[in-house]
């Protein structure tokens, strides 16, 4: 009876030893961005807990992942004036806490394919921008982009296992769920948080039917507004796919009303295409009965939000397609306007004083590209843009081999998700110049996580039987 009871207390001993790292982390992640916000809301009173926040992320940097996450989905809502923000000085303080880890120094061997282009693109688009003698180029812009190659690789060598990646994605959920009610507010309430905690007025520019209210959510512009719900809406679907109990499938459908809300109410056409887009990558790679699961659950989720967001509004804003030609908000003189200029500057670029100057001979407002591909072109020069499509291309060859060959479901379903969410915001991205949104850079990174995760599995569960048998025959 003694060797029994000693036996059990030894057990409940070991049990609290590895339980306690792992509540403490828990309720470390699930307080941190509470926190973090309050910080930002109430400035000097919270300095111990800034400082003791950034202690955390330096002993431990994972931390500050899901924080940049959470943040970032929370628009312009966390930055300060002139584009200063706490997600980047949480960046700073991950980069400097994964110099002195040991496991991060080790992930950043992690083969994708992926990191060469996009350093050698944003290396080459800085000294662009740079050499363009029309532009006075600011220093934090260029710091900025430095910090995207930084954003991705550091969730490339942090989420390393399941956990961590699953934390990610929560985090990014948390963040949308909290815009998406931010926007409802606005519609039901007429309360613009935004404008209320930062004092921040929203540009609203609609050339719809008078009745239709566009709101912004926590973004200062309506079609921005849509960047988060671009993002979480196909990575909502793709976990409710999981074979998972009832709850849990109608929490996640739950929550993907609130985004799909967040995402009618800013009637941003290129947001509708871009979800559009990443619900059909969905389609193409699940099977038959899955594809189906994802049709249905968006005819009804439209159903149910269209009793407070009617159709023929969202409809409207797109029927003005063709009173829009030869005015300011048509998308062909845009293109054509950065066409001529790339071929003209084909090595030094032209710059966006030189694009807008251009533009507003033709339509009369000095207006950016309005797409991703136009700006580096323009931007960038045309080596530049070669060096962006390349990145494209071995990034979408990387996650499509990595699809077909992971094992695990619910890696597979994390992977799909995001990378739906990518695609569907660069598709949006055809229609504005989307990709200064710092976090779409870092999210890009999951994918490729969800795979590298997965193999690395594999190879380990490849070489256990092979070190039994070592040990045997020793």
């Amino acid at each position: 009876m003694g060797s029994v009871a000693s036996n059990v207390w030894r057990e409940r001993q070991w049990m609290l030893a590895t339980m306690t790292p792992v509540n403490w982390r828990f309720w470390l992640l699930m307080m941190s961005p509470i926190i973090a916000l309050c910080l930002f809301l109430a400035k000097a009173p919270l300095v111990a807990i800034a400082a003791g926040m950034a202690a955390v992320i330096l002993f431990q940097p994972f931390v500050g992942i899901p924080l940049i996450f959470f943040l970032g989905m929370l628009g312009e809502l966390q930055h300060f004036s002139e584009g200063v923000s706490i997600v980047k000085f949480i960046v700073v303080l991950v980069a400097i806490g994964s110099c002195a880890s040991r496991s991060a120094r080790e992930n950043l061997s992690r083969k994708t394919g992926v990191l060469l282009p996009l350093i050698l693109f944003v290396a080459i688009y800085c000294v662009a921008n740079a050499l363009n003698p029309s532009d006075a180029y600011d220093w934090k812009v260029i710091l900025t982009w430095i910090g995207y190659p930084l954003g991705f690789v550091l969730v490339l060598c942090l989420a390393t296992t399941k956990r961590r990646i699953e934390w990610v994605l929560g985090a990014l959920i948390m963040g949308a769920i909290l815009a998406g009610l931010s926007s409802a507010i606005e519609v039901f309430f007429g309360v613009n948080l935004l404008s209320s905690f930062r004092g921040i007025e929203e540009v609203i520019a609609s050339n719809g039917p008078p009745e239709m209210q566009r709101v912004s959510g926590l973004f200062s512009d309506a079609n921005a507004a849509a960047y988060m719900h671009i993002l979480s809406i196909p990575i909502l679907i793709s976990l409710i796919l999981l074979d998972k109990g009832r709850v849990w499938r109608y929490t996640l459908f739950a929550l993907s009303l609130v985004s799909s809300f967040g995402l009618l109410a800013s009637f941003s056409r290129s947001g509708y295409i871009g979800v559009a887009a990443g619900l059909c990558l969905l389609l193409l790679f699940l099977k038959f009965h899955r594809a189906w699961r994802v049709l249905a659950l968006s005819t009804l989720a439209l159903a149910l939000l269209a009793t407070f967001i009617p159709a023929k509004l969202m409809l409207a804003r797109f029927f003005v397609i063709p009173e829009e030609i030869g005015s300011v908000a048509d998308r062909s003189i845009y293109y054509s306007t950065a066409i001529k200029l790339i071929c003209e500057y084909p090595i030094v670029p032209a710059g966006e004083r030189t694009y807008m100057a251009d533009l507003a001979s033709r339509v009369g407002f000095p207006l950016g590209p309005h797409s991703n591909i136009s700006s580096v072109g323009v931007n960038g020069g045309l080596i530049t843009l070669a060096v962006f499509l390349w990145l494209i291309y071995r990034y979408v060859r990387f996650v499509h081999a990595g699809l077909r060959s992971i094992q695990s479901q619910s890696l597979r379903h994390y992977a799909l998700g995001t990378y739906a969410g990518i695609v569907g915001f660069q598709v949006q991205g055809l229609f504005i110049t989307n990709f200064g949104w710092f976090l779409v850079w870092a999210a890009a990174a999951i994918p490729l996580c969800c795979v590298i995760t997965d193999q690395n599995f594999l190879r380990s569960s490849k070489k256990k039987p092979r070190l039994r048998q070592q040990r045997l025959s020793e």
